[in-house]
């Protein structure tokens, strides 16, 4: 389908700050988890084709006539980092996002890029979705998302991927049987590279660090324009909020597990960020 790009991700990757980026390139809307995506569960794959081209028709017929189209937002805007700075009652940063109907106040032509992302579901379904639309998947460093996902109250801290389970029975059956929640994390991440190894092209891999190192220009794969974002950003693969205790912990079980992360970063990435983080004063989070 043209004019069309689904975006998945691992959570905390920078799948946010990728939708944000785009939405400020002319003739783009990048919506943010628009689709009650559970509905895949137990499609087939033409079930899955239509069920998605009906969202897709709905949303730019929304676009074109009024400008209005169903996503994840905080307080009307699209943002780069949903997350609040203060600490609940778990002590966990909740999200801020709220799903409703959005104004996108931009001026489009027909052939507007239409980008929609969800993380776990466009995952598990990724071999499906890749042989008929253009995909995109957007890592980062695996030390900093799973140092990441110690801080956020939102399922992968428990090591559950709900949407992606209630598809993937194998990831739900996988994941119940263990019961260490930092093995099911390992697992988590392991199941997104695996999937983006095997049903996504290296070329549309997107690498978080890459597209903060070339401020932003790495979009320029999924919209052209965006080689003139030139936007400044800051690595948070360092973040202040993430615990150094933690840290030479993780990158042991990431190297006695192995898996296909390693296929997108190597031990020794892995092992000099971690270095860094426990010699290094840290970096403030977004």
């Amino acid at each position: 389908m043209k004019n069309l790009a689904l975006i998945t991700g691992i959570p905390r990757s920078g799948t946010t700050l990728v939708t944000k980026l785009l939405n400020e390139i002319p003739d783009v809307v990048a919506l943010n988890e628009p689709m009650e995506v559970k509905q895949l569960a137990g499609k087939s794959n033409d079930e899955i084709f239509s069920w998605i081209d009906a969202r897709v028709e709905e949303y730019r017929s929304g676009l074109i006539s009024d400008g209005k189209v169903m996503t994840k937002f905080v307080g009307q805007r699209f943002v780069d980092n949903s997350f609040d700075d203060s600490l609940n009652a778990r002590g966990l940063r909740p999200s801020q996002a709220v799903r409703g109907l959005i104004h996108v106040d931009k001026k489009l032509t027909e052939n507007f890029l239409l980008a929609m992302k969800h993380n776990g579901a466009f995952a598990a379904v990724l071999r499906q979705l890749a042989s008929r639309y253009t995909c995109f998947a957007i890592i980062r460093n695996p030390l900093s998302v799973l140092l990441s996902w110690q801080t956020v109250d939102i399922p992968v801290n428990r090591g559950r991927l709900p949407v992606a389970e209630a598809i993937d029975g194998d990831l739900r059956e996988h994941l119940n049987r263990i019961s260490d929640r930092l093995v099911r994390q390992i697992h988590i991440i392991n199941w997104f590279f695996e999937r983006f190894r095997k049903f996504v092209d290296v070329n549309q891999v997107l690498r978080y660090e890459d597209l903060v190192k070339d401020a932003g220009e790495s979009l320029a794969k999924i919209a052209p324009a965006a080689r003139w974002i030139h936007q400044p950003l800051q690595s948070q693969n360092s973040s202040a909020r993430y615990s150094k205790e933690l840290v030479p912990q993780i990158v042991e079980r990431l190297q006695s597990a192995g898996g296909s992360y390693l296929h997108f970063y190597s031990m020794q990435e892995i092992e000099a960020l971690g270095n860094s983080m426990v010699s290094y004063p840290e970096q403030d989070d977004i």
